[in-house]
């Protein structure tokens, strides 16, 4: 799209906006701020990790090796399910989390601006 037409689209110019109009859109658009996503508790985090379909077939399995009285394989199975799949998948984006909130929390004052 061509700056001109951009422009005309945006109803400005190539100057920017003036002060007038910057106040209007930021009381008609507000603020040009990110919302943070409510948080969730560790733990509902953690047990929502176990509604992934493969993981319920895993953890059917080792409930069937069990009632098979195989232990060592239901206690493989588990081992596995928990510690490194459901452990990584849960882990990770919780402690990704925190940054993100932390930097959301901390930048609630500020805004982009940027002219052309």
């Amino acid at each position: 799209m061509p700056v001109f037409q951009m422009l005309q689209q945006l109803q400005t110019t190539s100057q920017g906006l003036t002060d007038e109009q910057a106040q209007q859109r930021l009381k008609y658009y507000g603020a040009n701020l990110l919302k943070p996503k409510k948080r969730s508790d560790a733990l509902s985090i953690l047990l929502s990790q176990f509604k992934s379909p493969i993981t319920l077939i895993l953890l059917f399995a080792a409930g069937l090796s069990f009632f098979l009285r195989d232990a060592t394989d239901a206690v493989v199975i588990v081992v596995v399910v928990i510690l490194s799949y459901r452990m990584f998948s849960f882990w990770l984006p919780t402690l990704l989390g925190f940054p993100l909130a932390y930097y959301l929390q901390h930048s609630k004052n500020r805004t982009f601006n940027s002219k052309l």
